[in-house]
């Protein structure tokens, strides 16, 4: 694919960061192209604009005449995500309260804003880059800006400002907005580490004039870019590796998932199956973050020596990447240009080692939804069996072009060389679901040693939580049917289970009785011992139980009796003094309010003071003359 050029944005080269030198060598060929947004809790977005606001406008920019068609936006997507979605394609800004034109951008119109906004941002970070574009892409939809690094925090403009690194929130995406100049932003929250802007459409492009020249009024256009800022050189090298290819990822993603292998934002992982059901989070054991030994651990080249034939079909052996591989990485990488077309991406994405298909045994009509079209020749279920894809994976069938053609024309069409046997990776094909993720496993532990030792070390901690888990609701139905044969007195066999779980499970000390350790060095609880506790202790801890009850409640009847006997003598001293007395008591109550406002104003001192006046002045005949000394005290 022939490089675009530009005559006044400079070359493309110039959009790529400058970190090549800061990584190993067998990194180099991924250092232009490969931040982590984080798996954080959905969050509200934050709309901000520039509109009414005093500012300096930047100089406008301006590209030379383009003659691409116009081709006309997709659909927008959802906004429900609180992160950058570098797939989103320009429409953040189509709904309310914006309702902006964001037209989809020719070639020329994209490749010099980028340029453009990336000069303007490498004044203020060091790291500035954009993930490799889609394959045989004709327009974009929005510009994807990927930053690390500021200025400032390194090369500070005086010994006073000392800033924070790294350093999100508003302040930074702010200065971002009129780096760019934008008139409008969409910052993301929780973090502020990401935003939307829309900057206006470029002028004198010699676009839009030809595709609408009859038009006399137009609305406004805009174009959206999407700035991340990376928290480390490692997220930004590997949030571009993510997001590159436009949608290789999803798709490698959607092809190793079976295998227990996931990969995210942050790495890839291997999964524990006796986990991920119950709890995906803490069944992943990170395996890397480093994309180069993620591709060379699936079996993906770094060059393109091998990448343009299909499966079968040209001296791919597997996908594996030799020792003595020589591939010219700046040349000919992967990682240097987007694919040509879709179809040379899905060639070089099947060359993996671990790339398998299961066919359904229906050919006619693989996309059948009987009972035997999501079957593969293994009882597994088919790659296509679109009643077996996630939610997001749904979502992308409806609004990712390329990864439909995968899922609905690549893969059907690799079918018949399963059936015959003629599928270039037939053996790791053949196995079972299960012999396939063991056969992953026991590669990725030969490759990152480390990642064994953590697998087993999760494993069996959740093994042992499940356990103790299991226990305690045993031993809660121990405790109840312990309590049940004793009694059937609701009420006491309350009191003796509250009582018993906090001894037994809870290990507390309580009603004179010594927490019994009835735990092993592990956490877990010796059954044998907790049974033998039950009998012997658990009548006499439930009596304890009830007795302390029984006290608790005797004493709480006695303190609403005396409280009962104060209103009533107090009201019966009322009823004697007359009205007269019911005066003095309600401006005994008035002055008494009065000084305790005063004393939350005063010191401590002075609140002493208006304190011991105020218990003086409960004698109505002392009340006013206290409580004027009191107050002239305090002033």
């Amino acid at each position: 694919m022939s490089n675009h050029s530009q005559e006044d944005g400079g070359s493309l080269e110039d959009s790529y960061p400058t970190a090549r030198t800061t990584l190993p060598k067998k990194d180099a060929y991924l250092s232009k192209y490969i931040t982590d947004h984080r798996q954080l809790p959905k969050a509200d977005q934050i709309y901000h604009s520039q509109d009414g606001h005093q500012k300096t406008e930047k100089p406008k920019l301006r590209i030379r005449a383009i003659t691409t068609p116009f081709i006309d936006p997709s659909q927008a997507l959802t906004l429900a995500s609180p992160y950058i979605d570098f797939t989103m394609g320009g429409s953040a800004f189509a709904r309310d309260p914006y309702s902006l034109d964001t037209p989809r951008m020719p070639p020329a119109v994209y490749h010099n804003l980028k340029s453009a906004c990336h000069a303007r941002l490498r004044e203020m970070y060091l790291y500035v880059a954009s993930p490799i574009d889609g394959p045989g892409k004709q327009d974009h939809g929005d510009i994807d800006i990927i930053v690390f690094l500021e200025k400032q925090s390194i090369f500070p403009s005086s010994p006073q400002v000392q800033l924070p690194h790294p350093r999100t929130g508003h302040e930074p995406l702010q200065q971002i907005l009129e780096a760019l100049g934008a008139q409008h932003a969409i910052y993301q929250q929780p973090m502020f580490a990401s935003a939307n802007f829309a900057i206006p459409w470029p002028e004198d492009d010699g676009f839009m004039a030809e595709f609408d020249s009859s038009a006399t009024v137009q609305k406004p256009r805009h174009v959206q870019v999407d700035v991340k800022i990376a928290c480390s050189l490692e997220e930004f090298h590997f949030s571009l590796f993510r997001h590159s290819h436009g949608d290789f990822s999803q798709i490698v993603g959607t092809s190793i998932r079976p295998l227990g292998l996931t990969i995210d934002e942050k790495a890839l992982y291997i999964r524990i199956p006796e986990i991920e059901n119950s709890d995906r989070k803490r069944a992943k054991v990170e395996l890397t973050a480093d994309p180069v030994e993620i591709l060379q651990f699936l079996g993906l080249r770094g060059d393109r020596t091998d990448s343009e034939h299909p499966p079968g079909e040209g001296p791919v052996d597997g996908g594996a990447i030799p020792d003595d591989d020589t591939g010219s990485f700046t040349s000919s990488g992967i990682w240097e240009r987007p694919f040509d077309s879709a179809q040379e991406m899905f060639h070089y994405i099947a060359s993996s080692r671990y790339f398998w298909v299961s066919a359904p045994k229906q050919a006619d009509n693989p996309f059948d939804m009987g009972d035997q079209s999501s079957m593969g020749n293994n009882n597994q279920p088919s790659a296509v069996d679109l009643s077996s894809l996630r939610s997001n994976d749904r979502r992308r069938m409806n609004q990712r072009r390329v990864y439909q053609r995968w899922m609905k024309e690549y893969i059907p069409s690799l079918y018949p060389s399963v059936r015959d046997g003629t599928f270039p990776n037939t053996e790791f094909n053949n196995l079972s679901t299960e012999a396939k993720r063991d056969l992953v496993r026991t590669d990725a532990f030969v490759h990152w040693p480390s990642a064994r030792a953590e697998y087993q070390q999760v494993l069996a901690r959740w093994r042992t939580d499940e356990t103790i888990r299991k226990q305690k609701s045993d031993i809660q139905m121990f405790i109840h049917d312990a309590c049940l044969e004793h009694t059937q007195d609701e009420l006491w066999r309350r009191c003796a289970v509250g009582a018993l779980k906090k001894i037994i499970i809870k290990g507390e000390s309580i009603l004179g009785v010594a927490a019994p350790g009835l735990m092993n060095a592990n956490g877990t609880y010796d059954m044998w011992q907790v049974d033998l506790y039950l009998d012997e202790h658990g009548v006499a801890i439930g009596k304890k139980a009830w007795e302390a009850q029984a006290a608790n409640y005797k004493a709480h009847l006695e303190d609403k009796a005396r409280q009962q006997q104060k209103a009533t003598e107090q009201k019966e001293a009322t009823e004697q003094a007359g009205p007269a007395g019911e005066q003095t008591t309600q401006t005994t109550q008035t002055l008494g309010e009065s000084m305790q406002k005063a004393v939350e104003t005063l010191d401590e001192a002075n609140q002493q003071a208006l304190v011991w006046a105020l218990e003086l002045a409960k004698q109505p005949s002392e009340a006013k003359k206290l409580t004027k000394q009191a107050l002239e005290h305090a002033k």
